[in-house]
């Protein structure tokens, strides 16, 4: 009697990575990462262990192609919400949920894969151009819908974002400093004095 890993399915590359990338996906959700080792992979995806090496050089490999696909596909989704929206507020809301909904429902999947040293180095370079990327674009937005000026608007938005280290060698000058702290100082008393005029006894 032939082996499941006999029976394989000839399918295009791209979809065998897919497959392959979604046994590791339920592998480690389930059991966590070091269970994902090449030869399970393989094993519950139905095909021999030489077939994941023409994909993948070693597990390291495989779990940064991973960790990269659903980063890009929840990226994917929030971008999406805030292209989509029709107004500042409804960006705001919808981006939020989606960032609620990840925190909730993958975040430690995330998590579990970024306490692979390989895989949290390959992020870098993504997590850096996507948070600039962010920055910029927000920025964009707030400018379009606010009547204050783009650095402003980018300085606020890095705060809002979390502070980097990128972003204090960038933008955070110690000229920039007195000014850093007066758009948080507005941006906090702002937001409560709204929060006091909606939900004040």
């Amino acid at each position: 009697m032939q082996s499941k890993a006999t029976k394989r399915r000839r399918l295009s590359p791209e979809k065998r990575i897919d497959e392959l990338l979604d046994t590791a996906c339920l592998i480690i959700k389930s059991e966590g990462v070091a269970a994902a080792t090449m030869q399970r992979i393989a094993q519950d995806s139905g095909v021999s262990k030489g077939l994941i090496y023409v994909y993948f050089n070693n597990q390291n490999e495989l779990l940064q192609a991973l960790m990269i696909r659903e980063h890009k596909r929840f990226q994917a989704v929030r971008n999406r919400d805030a292209q989509d929206a029709t107004s500042f507020d409804e960006m705001v809301r919808a981006t939020q949920m989606d960032s609620w909904d990840y925190a909730l429902n993958h975040r430690p999947f995330r998590d579990r894969l970024m306490a692979v040293p390989a895989v949290a180095e390959a992020m870098k370079d993504l997590l850096l151009k996507e948070r600039r990327d962010t920055v910029t674009f927000l920025s964009k937005k707030m400018v379009e819908n606010f009547n204050i000026p783009r650095m402003v608007a980018k300085l606020a938005v890095i705060q809002l974002t979390g502070i980097r280290n990128e972003d204090i060698k960038d933008h955070l000058s110690p000229a920039k400093m007195q000014e850093v702290e007066d758009i948080w100082s507005i941006m906090v008393s702002g937001a409560f004095q709204a929060l006091e005029k909606k939900y004040g006894k």
